[in-house]
């Protein structure tokens, strides 16, 4: 279970002489705080997966919002990132020190604020600012949201509890685009802006109801600790080379799959069976992590599998010339791709559960730092080349993301 500090390790009596909680009370209080740290925990993940996305959801109406070209807006979308990457680091050393509640508390506000912001200011420079501050929120939400995992949904491997929070994640992330679209057509994107930012104050209101003594003790530890770990750096590396396989898939889809003849409506619904699979692959994952108590060893083992089998199959897509092969390789990269980043970030937790804020914070900073610069390396051979040239980059970061889980795999 979540550590919750050293006083809980021992089985000495106090000194005044009231015994210690039974085996028994101590489960029954992990379920209680379980139970009440899931609305806390899953509120955040989805909200940290719409920060994320939103930009990159209302990119055309944004624009005309702003009456500037798609090209700037994506240009404020890399600024967002940028303050991402460096807010993310401070954000995990935050939780470390002070807690996740504070943390989610500010970030939910700071992201329903500057999400609101963006609905009711036009103009570049308060756009510029509004987006430095999603930034910043949604690095305070994503740690905060991860650092809760374990502790919110309770099972025998941190994996299983990440997995299963990674969902919500993903659902926020998936379904973004596609509500973001359907209010933007009734409300108008003023309106469908002031409604999302709404949203995003749902975790400051379940973390103010969620009773103090519930939330996990701070870890209270730093960089000094951090550095000493194996475990985070091979993670880092696992992140950096994971992340452009998942954030480029816009940049060459839609094209590889109009090469191959497939029609708009059947390319939205084959990314429509690419991210069920992904987020289907996922949950089973964390369910089959939970009921079969899978040790440490084989889950690094089973990185490994996957980041091999991401690589076969997209070798199989850059010479297939067939639409049927296609469509089952785009289904397969999904349902290989879902279960990666919860299981890595598992793993980590695993061997590292009193510093986890900080340890997150840093890998997936690198990991977001590693999309920025690949994923427009490969639109931008998509554009002047071809896709099967531009799926190289994917292909060499899934074969080197198994040569790092072999060296993890291996490790003592």
């Amino acid at each position: 279970m979540y550590y919750r500090g050293p006083e809980a390790q021992t089985d000495a009596v106090p000194s005044g002489g009231f015994q210690r909680d039974t085996p028994l009370q101590e489960s029954r209080s992990d379920v209680t705080a379980a139970f009440l740290l899931v609305p806390v925990s899953g509120a955040s993940a989805v909200a940290a997966g719409v920060a994320l996305s939103l930009i990159g959801a209302i990119k055309q109406p944004f624009a005309q919002r702003l009456d500037c070209s798609e090209d700037r807006v994506e240009r404020l979308h890399r600024l967002m990132q940028l303050a991402l990457i460096v807010a993310l680091p401070l954000a995990g050393l935050a939780v470390d020190r002070f807690g996740a509640e504070l943390v989610l508390i500010a970030s939910s506000l700071l992201a329903g604020f500057s999400i609101s912001l963006l609905g009711l200011r036009e103009g570049l420079t308060l756009a510029r600012l509004a987006l430095l501050l999603l930034g910043a929120a949604a690095a305070g939400l994503v740690v905060g949201a991860l650092v809760l995992m374990p502790a919110a949904f309770p099972s025998r491997h941190p994996a299983a509890a990440v997995g299963l929070g990674m969902v919500l994640f993903g659902l926020g992330t998936v379904l973004t685009p596609l509500l973001a679209d359907w209010l933007q057509r009734r409300l108008r994107l003023r309106r469908a802006l002031l409604l999302t930012g709404l949203v995003c104050l749902a975790p400051a209101l379940a973390a103010a109801l969620t009773p103090a003594d519930e939330w996990p003790d701070p870890a209270r530890t730093g960089w000094d600790q951090l550095f000493a770990q194996q475990i985070v750096w091979l993670t880092a590396l696992l992140l950096i080379f994971y992340a452009p396989l998942e954030t480029s898939l816009t940049a060459w889809t839609d094209r590889y799959l109009a090469e191959l003849g497939m029609s708009a409506g059947q390319t939205r619904w084959l990314m429509i069976g690419f991210w069920t699979a992904f987020l289907a692959s996922r949950f089973l994952m964390a369910w089959l992590i939970g009921v079969t108590s899978l040790p440490l060893a084989g889950l690094k083992w089973f990185i490994l599998g996957l980041g091999l089998a991401v690589a076969i199959d997209l070798g199989n897509m850059v010479g297939s010339g067939h639409r049927t092969g296609a469509a089952w390789g785009l289904l397969l990269l999904g349902a290989f791709c879902g279960p990666l980043l919860p299981t890595m970030l598992g793993v980590m937790l695993a061997e590292l559960p009193g510093e986890a804020g900080t340890a997150i914070g840093t890998v997936w900073a690198l990991g977001t730092l590693s999309s920025l610069v690949l994923s427009p390396a490969v639109a931008l051979l998509v554009r002047r080349s071809s896709v099967q040239r531009a799926l190289r980059i994917p292909l060499l970061s899934a074969l080197l993301l198994a040569g790092v889980a072999l060296v993890l795999s291996l490790a003592r």
